[in-house]
């Protein structure tokens, strides 16, 4: 008999998480919404990783196992996306953890909204047990595109991360994500919502984000770091073209992609090598050239304006401050 296609397939990219594996996949298995594969891609994990994810198939028929060699995230969530099976798409990353309740969430929300994508809250999750919502202000409806692309290019309630969404396979027609980059979600995220009549939003939070030192988001300063910007600037240039009423909310994600450069160099304080000491020339140069755009930017507060342009024109002690506040967090 022919296996009944699932609902959701839910994408997993697996390299080098041996010790968080089991927590992550757990608070899959266990969702209250059942209709779904789960699609581990091993991508060439040197530990136990292989080994543990043939395991999980071995015990629950849901789940499908790819072992592949090491491409990168991005290359194992594409790997994945050609796998799947499910009408709709799901991604979470291998070392963070999910409500029980999340894809009953996501999928209720698309259903009752008629919407293409549906997303929730995210939280940053500290190793001391510190939770921080990542949405600066609570949001709950159905919006159009145009209002949802505002809402994440603006990043004060629609985050532009994959993993708390949950999406209508044929958005990914013609869009993968991006092999060798950094920003991963960047580079997709406006495309994604773009290609939506409407998007489903309550942003309850349902997905932890576990922040650990050493992962891609936490480790020192990389050249792979400008990929934000590289983002940024892309999706600065989409929506110029395809909408520019939003061209302010555009230019406040790329002027914050270098605000972000600076704050990464100032976890490498001490650190630095000569690629490390070009980005913050390259990145203070830029921002002190638009300084004018900064001003005129309806999408930032007058303290937030005061706060870039000290970050411009006084870099050295601002990541002193910036180094010092996030040492504390840890």
């Amino acid at each position: 008999m022919e296996e009944a296609t699932p609902t959701i397939s839910i994408i997993v990219p697996v390299y080098k998480v041996e010790a968080y594996l089991d927590r992550c996949v757990q608070s899959i298995l266990n969702q209250t919404f059942s209709d779904f594969e789960l699609i581990l891609v091993d991508d060439g994990s040197p530990d136990r990783c292989g080994q543990m994810c043939d395991a999980y198939a071995q015990g629950d028929r849901r789940v499908r196992v790819i072992h592949k060699k090491n491409g990168g995230l991005s290359d194992a969530r594409n790997a994945g996306i050609d796998a799947a099976r499910g009408e709709y798409l799901g991604f979470v990353d291998s070392d963070d953890e999910i409500a029980p309740d999340m894809y009953e969430s996501l999928y209720r929300l698309l259903q009752e909204g008629n919407a293409d994508l549906s997303v929730c809250g995210l939280c940053d999750y500290f190793a001391d047990g510190t939770a921080i919502s990542q949405a600066k202000r609570e949001l709950k409806g159905v919006f159009t595109a145009e209002e949802a692309l505002g809402e994440v290019l603006r990043g004060q309630s629609i985050s532009v991360n994959a993993v708390n969404k949950l999406y209508k396979k044929n958005l990914f027609e013609g869009i993968r994500f991006p092999v060798g980059k950094t920003t991963e979600d960047g580079f997709v995220m406006v495309k994604l919502v773009a290609k939506t009549e409407r998007v489903a939003v309550d942003t309850a939070v349902k997905y932890r984000y576990w922040r650990r030192e050493g992962s891609i988001t936490t480790g020192a300063f990389s050249e792979k770091d400008w990929n934000v910007v590289e983002a940024y600037t892309e999706n600065e240039q989409f929506v110029r073209q395809n909408y520019p009423h939003l061209l302010s909310a555009a230019e406040f994600r790329l002027i914050w992609a270098y605000k972000h450069i600076v704050d990464r160099l100032a976890l490498s304080l001490g650190r630095w090598d000569e690629t490390a000491k070009a980005a913050k020339r390259a990145a203070v140069s830029w921002g002190r050239k638009h300084l004018a755009m900064l001003w005129r930017n309806g999408c930032y507060s007058f303290k937030q304006k005061g706060m870039y342009t000290f970050l411009f024109c006084f870099p050295s002690a601002y990541m002193r401050v910036y180094a010092h506040h996030q040492q504390d967090k840890w």
